[in-house]
C-alpha cells in the first residue's frame, strides 16, 4: 500500500495533513486528516474528516493553560 500525504491547512501552528492510502490498483483505499504538533512535528490525532481535525485543534488550544505575555 502507497501512502500519499498533502498539506490542508495551517490552523493555529498546527499542520494539518490529508493522508490517502492506495492499494496495489492504485485505488483509493483509505484517507485521513493527521493533525501535525507546531513544536514536535508528532501526530496528535486522525480523524475521518478535516472539520474533525480542525475542530481538535481548536478544543486543544482551548483546553491549554493561557500562555505567558512575551515581556
Amino acid at each position: 500500500m502507497r501512502e500519499h500525504r498533502v498539506i490542508e491547512s495551517d490552523l493555529l501552528g498546527y499542520r494539518i495533513e490529508r493522508v490517502q492510502s492506495f492499494d496495489e490498483g492504485g485505488e483509493l483505499a483509505t484517507r485521513r486528516y493527521d493533525v501535525i504538533a507546531p513544536g514536535s512535528h508528532a501526530v496528535l490525532g486522525s480523524y475521518a474528516h478535516r472539520v474533525e481535525a480542525e475542530r481538535a485543534v481548536i478544543a486543544r488550544e482551548l483546553a491549554a493553560p493561557p500562555r505567558s505575555e512575551a515581556a
